[in-house]
């Protein structure tokens, strides 16, 4: 009924789509794996994990894979990440008390849910009116800005990774659909020159899970302050989202990532590394698009973005413009699009430079975002 009612809704507790975490404190665990095995009776209802079910620490690991076959109770291994639930007051409902969480410690939420291949789903209770209340309103902006903070200034972006000698483009391209590949028995350094000394605080990884799936155990990051490499973090698992927070920031201008372990063949579809903001940058406010440059930016007209891939997660402010280079393509994703116009202040999309009228996939720009003007979209 759920699927006929609303076709492509994601559903937890027995749904096939993704899987509770096995807490509501807002932790995933260390190390995340998406597939797990499981007993289906077969008829498209309820599954669920072999042995402690949800509970279980160690939930995907090789191990635990290994015993819930010779239990006799695994059917099939199934692809079933998490979703991490939390209040982001002491309860599930809204009293004239509660004090929300603090800005900082959501985001700490974040990097051990998002961060770990997990889903973060925040539980933010309406009062009797129907409304948010102020301080849980000024808590999610507050955390929305220390994501902005920590993860808008990456560094990798658009420099080129080199793997034993060899230009690599697709793991610091901004496109989480793209990725370089390597075999099981592959297990090169992957360098980046950022150009010169940069202050890092966090180190983010993902591999390209819908045409590979997860397969990496292992990982080392190390960097070079001028005296030699060193290391500077490790982990586990990989999946969609990795995020390393290092103990103290680091500046280095020469950065590399190994795999050291892996279930097979995988694929690294970004590597990045962030300077942590002293103040909020805000929402996008002026985005510049260009289908033909080589290497992603990060928007500013000397720095256009390269795909919309790179559009996934970026926030757009009302009144924001999107700018698309005269002349050029660029290449299309079933990307959507975060950003509300309202009559004053529209999300304008428009061309920029002299040329040819721009495309997005080979349609127009009228074409491509006619969706959007319930949205408050206009096109130029």
């Amino acid at each position: 009924m759920i699927h006929q009612l609303q076709p492509g809704a994601n559903i937890a507790v027995g749904g096939r789509a993704i899987r509770w975490v096995g807490n509501e404190s807002g932790v995933a665990r260390q190390d995340e794996w998406a597939s797990v095995a499981i007993t289906d009776a077969g008829d498209g209802g309820a599954i669920s994990p072999v042995q402690q079910g949800h509970f279980s620490a160690d939930l995907g690991s090789d191990q635990q894979l290994v015993d819930a076959v010779r239990s006799g109770g695994a059917d099939r291994l199934h692809w079933w990440p998490t979703e991490s639930d939390m209040r982001i007051t002491a309860g599930w409902f809204a009293h004239p008390d509660d004090v929300p969480k603090a800005p900082l410690t959501l985001l700490r939420h974040y990097e051990q849910t998002y961060g770990r291949n997990s889903v973060m789903l925040v539980n933010v209770p309406p009062t009797v009116s129907g409304q948010f209340s102020a301080d849980v309103v000024a808590s999610v902006e507050g955390f929305a800005a220390e994501r902005r903070k920590a993860f808008t200034l990456d560094h990798a972006l658009g420099r080129d990774a080199i793997v034993e000698g060899s230009v690599v483009a697709t793991m610091t391209n901004g496109n989480l659909r793209k990725g370089h590949s390597f075999t099981a028995d592959e297990h090169p350094w992957i360098e980046l020159d950022l150009g010169e000394p940069r202050q890092i605080s966090r180190v983010g990884l993902s591999e390209e899970i819908l045409g590979a799936g997860q397969t990496v155990r292992l990982f080392i990051v190390e960097c070079d302050e001028g005296d030699g490499w060193r290391e500077v973090a490790r982990g586990g698992t990989i999946g969609a989202h990795r995020i390393v927070t290092l103990d103290e920031p680091v500046t280095a201008q020469r950065w590399r990532v190994r795999v050291t372990s892996s279930r097979g063949s995988y694929t690294i579809a970004a590597i990045h590394l962030w300077e942590q903001l002293a103040s909020d940058p805000g929402k996008a406010r002026e985005v510049h698009i260009d289908g033909s440059v080589s290497h992603a930016g990060d928007g500013s007209v000397e720095r256009p973005i390269a795909s919309m891939e790179q559009l996934r997660d970026v926030e757009l402010a009302t009144g924001a413009v999107l700018r698309f280079r005269s002349g050029t393509d660029t290449p299309d994703a079933d990307v959507v699009l975060w950003g509300y116009g309202t009559p004053d202040q529209p999300i304008r999309v428009e061309s920029w430079g002299q040329g040819a009228a721009p495309t997005v996939g080979g349609r127009s720009l009228e074409e491509r975002f006619a969706s959007k003007r319930e949205h408050g979209w206009t096109v130029a």
